[in-house]
């Protein structure tokens, strides 16, 4: 196995127990519904990804490779990706990063839509503007 990909492993580990860790904590400290854990904990974990990753661009530590924060935002941590690459001004020039990002939240928002005209997942208030 090379170094690239040990690197990779290791990064999607870390944002998953990350994640796993804020889902736990907030749990045990908000009686909140699971999707809105789920929802908190990946995009607080996809934010800090975003924030370490440009922390160490600017040191010798070893990056976040591109494709975990990929999952971070497959994985459901749009927002906090978004907030992070604003906040912290990371990866805002570079435009392939950005277009994989945005078509990623795309095919996000075209399943949600699909999948809730399929089976009605969100109640009618939620949708209405």
């Amino acid at each position: 196995m090379t170094r690239r990909h040990k690197t990779f492993i290791l990064w999607l580990i870390v944002w998953l127990v990350m994640t796993a860790l804020l889902g736990f904590l907030f749990n045990h400290y908000f009686s909140i519904a699971w999707w809105i854990l789920f929802f908190a904990a990946t995009n607080f974990s996809a934010f800090c990804l975003y924030g370490w990753d440009k922390l160490a661009a600017g040191q010798r530590i070893d990056r976040v490779p591109e494709v975990v924060l990929y999952f971070a935002v497959l994985g459901g941590g749009a927002i906090g990706a978004l907030l992070g690459m604003k906040i912290f001004h990371h990866k805002t020039s570079k435009t392939s990063f950005q277009i994989v990002v945005a078509l990623i939240i795309l095919v996000q928002l075209v399943l949600i839509i699909f999948l809730n005209q399929k089976f009605n997942f969100f109640p009618a208030y939620l949708l209405q503007y």
